[in-house]
């Protein structure tokens, strides 16, 4: 009676798991789907902007000089669990190149964002961390990009030597990577634009650098975007899979159930005939 008891409890306990993980995975694809919409118009602004910078040549911002060598790293993580590694390979990747920077002699700033991040740059003693944002999965393009306008400022002004961020870029719900993007110093290499004059009222150099300041709010607000997207992505495969193997588990709870009560009948059943037989010989 005892371990049909202990499988009853197991399969109740299994079952309100299944439960929590179908409604985890339901919230998921509702936020899916407004996260998505946010993303795209993010890396369709930041494209917009990569051409003009291009066209511009923000490469040729003028920078005060300066013999610090600073290198600030921006580190986007998930705001809460049930992601699976979406955080751990990230932090993984970022301990690697933090080694690396202090060895070539250059001291490293860290600017981490995500509650998980946090947790997890804490538990792995990660040196040079100057600021934590817990929270930040619900702020608009401002908000979300006023630390980082505000490092464009002190890039400007010599303070930092190297601005890199640290976020999973998106590329499916299946798939996120790890990638380190580098801000400053500007890299467009990669970035292909049809030579044309461009006309301007304003002078030049005003204009290099507004263009500048929103390029780097733009490449920020995407990894970002991108970082959220993967996150609620990451979770809906992970209460998938939960949603999945804890139905398995309910089916084989309930085959040893079913099992364990039909061994319990056979038992009683005995045990009414042996005492019809002792009833007998006594009659």
């Amino acid at each position: 009676m005892s371990k049909v008891i202990e499988l009853r409890n197991k399969t109740r306990s299994i079952t309100q798991i299944n439960k929590a993980a179908e409604a985890m995975q339901i919230v998921a694809v509702a936020q899916l789907k407004g996260i998505q919409s946010r993303q795209r118009a993010a890396y369709h602004f930041k494209k917009h902007y990569s051409r003009l910078a291009k066209r511009l040549g923000i490469n040729d911002l003028s920078v005060a000089k300066s013999s610090q060598q600073t290198v600030l790293i921006y580190v986007l993580t998930s705001q809460r669990g049930f992601c699976g590694g979406f955080n751990e390979s990230l932090i993984t990747q970022l301990g690697s190149f933090i080694g690396e920077q202090q060895q070539a002699g250059k001291e490293v700033q860290l600017v981490v964002i995500g509650k998980k991040g946090c947790e997890l740059c804490q538990e792995r003693g990660m040196p040079g961390v100057i600021k934590q944002v817990a929270t930040l999965d619900k702020a608009g393009f401002e908000q979300a990009t006023r630390d980082i306008a505000a490092d464009y400022q002190r890039y400007r002004q010599g303070q930092i030597k190297e601005l890199y961020i640290f976020f999973n870029e998106f590329s499916s719900i299946l798939i996120q990577k790890p990638r380190k993007q580098q801000v400053f110093p500007f890299d467009l290499s990669g970035i292909d634009v049809v030579a044309e004059n461009i006309i301007f009222d304003l002078p030049i150099p005003s204009v290099r650098d507004h263009v500048a300041l929103q390029y780097t709010k733009a490449v920020f607000y995407d990894a970002f975007m991108q970082t959220c997207l993967g996150e609620v992505g990451s979770r809906l495969m992970t209460m998938r899979n939960a949603t999945e193997s804890s139905k398995e588990m309910i089916d084989a709870l309930s085959l040893k159930l079913n099992k364990a009560r039909q061994a319990m009948i056979t038992v009683e059943l005995s045990e009414i005939l042996s005492s019809f037989e002792i009833l007998a010989e006594e009659a």
